[in-house]
């Protein structure tokens, strides 16, 4: 990546993206947000009194009446909503009693809920047993769950099953997940193939992934195209990447552009607290001489440099000089 004379930038990892491995499911989601129920086993119930149980559990789990909720979706789940057990299966997943949440996860599949597998899965990996937890994401992804078929390629990778792996980041690409389109260009890249892994972050940014806009942006660099490389490094910072503005401000200060160099640190700094933007802002302002502006800087990058000891900024902030 960086060599010597050049720009010290910040590039894509070299771990798959997602590093916990798992997608949104991974953390059961707030009442409410399964409310889309996804791939189906067989036709959803049609029970208007289910239906209506499960729509008041969530106006009471709104209204922050939890055991009031919890006891309505209970109702719901005996009355055949799949919806109302995958709920029930999230609240006892979010305080660990993993017992009580697969009883209702299976339940949300047995009335035909794809991605209550993938939520069996979740917890089984929780407890611990992974085998139990790649059987039910292969449950999940036969059945084309985007989360499930992406979990499955996490835990075939980590394995070692790195062919399997990417085929099944491939189907998982295709049903919409921009992480798995992403680790394919990881791949690729990694191959020596830097055509098809742009093809793939390519894919991964259209489907609204930060890091697929960015990787293509370190592509480009390492292919001494700065000008697009400064592109797709904004459109990764529109994006949200939190260190996309830095790299632009590296290279704008490199060619000797500090003012524009100064914009783009600023924006670093100002959208997420970027101790290396901040840090560069500082060397440009004591350049300049302002020192205040410079300290100022410089007390805000040890602030949120997670290397500087909390005591030290305490002390810091005590000696007034």
């Amino acid at each position: 990546m960086a060599e010597e004379g050049r720009p010290q930038l910040t590039h894509p990892s070299p771990k798959p993206a997602d590093p916990p491995g798992r997608r949104a499911s991974a953390r059961p989601a707030p009442p409410g947000t399964n409310r889309v129920p996804g791939t189906s086993l067989e036709p959803m119930t049609d029970s208007t009194e289910a239906a209506e149980l499960y729509e008041r559990a969530l106006d009471l789990a709104r209204q922050g009446r939890d055991e009031d909720a919890r006891e309505t979706f209970e109702r719901a789940g005996d009355a055949g909503h799949p919806l109302a057990a995958l709920e029930l299966g999230d609240m006892h997943r979010r305080v660990q009693a993993h017992a009580d949440a697969l009883v209702w996860y299976r339940r949300a599949f047995d009335l035909g809920l794809a991605k209550a597998a993938t939520r069996i899965g979740l917890t089984k990996e929780d407890e611990g047993d992974l085998d139990e937890a790649v059987a039910w994401y292969r449950t999940a992804a036969d059945l084309d769950d985007p989360d499930g078929t992406y979990n499955l390629g996490i835990l075939l990778r980590r394995a070692g099953d790195h062919d399997e792996a990417d085929e099944v980041f491939a189907r998982a690409a295709d049903l919409g997940v921009p992480e798995a389109a992403y680790n394919l260009g990881q791949h690729h890249r990694r191959q020596g193939d830097p055509v098809k892994a742009e093809q793939c972050y390519r894919r991964a940014a259209d489907m609204g992934l930060a890091l697929g806009a960015f990787a293509v942006a370190d592509l480009r660099y390492d292919e001494e195209n700065v000008a697009e490389a400064e592109e797709w490094w904004a459109r990764a910072a529109d994006m949200g990447h939190h260190a996309a503005a830095f790299n632009i401000g590296v290279v704008r200060a490199e060619r000797g552009d500090v003012d524009g160099a100064i914009r783009w640190f600023q924006r670093a700094a100002d959208e997420h607290d970027h101790v290396g933007a901040l840090r560069r802002l500082a060397e440009i302002f004591e350049e300049r001489g302002d020192l205040d502006k410079a300290e100022e800087y410089e007390e805000k990058a040890d602030y949120h440099d997670p290397n500087v000891p909390r005591a030290e900024i305490i002390a810091m902030s005590w000696r007034g000089d």
